[in-house]
């Protein structure tokens, strides 16, 4: 499918079964792109085996920590600070 347009589910005849094959082949490619990358990601962070069997040393290293309304509201403080300071412009250094 190189060179052409991705399909859409806009882009496409629902009701033709031969348009709705491709979409979902598409679909499903990407799918297994994103999933090899979050295996590969794992594997390079030890969080799993080769196998795919969790490894769990690194995750019972530290405390249980209590799931609470607080602790939600201040992980999605933390999230909106990172992604803020993600956002902002870089300074340019000046050239030497």
């Amino acid at each position: 499918m190189k060179g052409t347009k991705p399909l859409t589910i806009e882009s496409i005849d629902v009701d033709n079964d031969c348009e709705l094959d491709a979409l979902m082949i598409q679909v499903l490619a990407e799918g297994d792109k994103v999933y090899q990358a979050q295996r590969e990601e794992s594997l390079r962070l030890g969080i799993i085996d080769e196998k795919g069997r969790l490894l769990l040393d690194g995750l019972a290293s530290g405390g249980d920590t209590p799931l609470t309304p607080d602790f939600w509201r201040e992980l999605k403080k933390d999230a909106a600070q990172i992604l803020a300071r993600k956002k902002r412009p870089r300074k340019r250094r000046s050239a030497r």
